[in-house]
């Protein structure tokens, strides 16, 4: 993220400050509060999850009209639950979605801040979604205990990110993906992001833990009133 004007002055000088002078974090929340100070949008993990989440339920409610939509719901499911994954391991140092090499590297640097002995590291990259999902159900979150996932949901998560690759990478000939296929996954994610989220919920508002959990509720709702009882064969394939 990028930002402008006074608050992008503020946040260099906060990240980068190796003077004795104070970091005046109230002149920078004053300066966010500011709308008119700058055409900017303020991005986190915690509000791509609860966005997502939530146009995974418009798309799943808008697909009698035009059943791909169900294919992007897929996609905004998968979107909500890698963000919420990222923000869930993140920390109070926000390096926790690294993989271990790079976590190190920003941690050398925040500990050293002010002696110039350490090179601020030039990436933020964070870990591949089934990383991230392998250390969060490995040991404890930042703000809570590790999450708990059987074996069928993870495989459900893991078609959930094969379908999503299709999506996001479309294939140049045509192809079929049957719709029990898709709904299965969708509220094994939802309840997931849902989880996450609720452990980082200090980070949003009311109206967003709202939203998230009236999304999560809706997702499941139409996925269970759209399954059927028979297994999908493409399912039975590819699992």
């Amino acid at each position: 993220m990028i930002l402008g004007g006074k608050i992008g002055n503020l946040l260099s000088f906060a990240m980068t400050n190796d003077t004795d002078l104070p970091v005046n974090w109230a002149e920078i929340l004053a300066a966010a509060d500011d709308k008119s100070e700058f055409p900017s949008i303020m991005v986190t993990p915690e509000t791509i999850a609860v966005m997502s989440l939530v146009d995974c339920a418009d798309q799943l409610e808008a697909m009698n009209q035009f059943p791909m939509r169900l294919a992007l719901a897929a996609k905004s499911a998968h979107l909500a639950l890698q963000a919420a994954l990222t923000a869930a391991l993140a920390g109070t140092a926000n390096i926790g979605a690294h993989d271990d090499k790079l976590a190190a590297r920003h941690l050398a640097y925040l500990e050293d801040r002010g002696e110039g002995g350490v090179e601020r590291p030039t990436s933020d990259r964070v870990m591949s979604f089934p990383d991230l999902l392998a250390k969060a159900t490995a040991g404890p979150l930042p703000w809570g205990d590790a999450i708990q996932l059987s074996t069928d949901d993870a495989l459900l998560l893991d078609r959930l990110a094969r379908i999503r690759h299709d999506i996001e990478h479309p294939k140049q000939q045509i192809h079929a993906i049957e719709m029990a296929y898709v709904f299965e996954p969708l509220p094994v994610a939802a309840n997931l992001v849902a989880t996450l989220i609720g452990t980082v919920f200090h980070h949003i508002d009311r109206d967003e833990r709202q939203a998230l959990e009236h999304a999560r509720d809706r997702i499941i709702a139409y996925c269970l009133a759209r399954s059927t009882e028979e297994e999908p064969r493409s399912a039975q394939a590819s699992d």
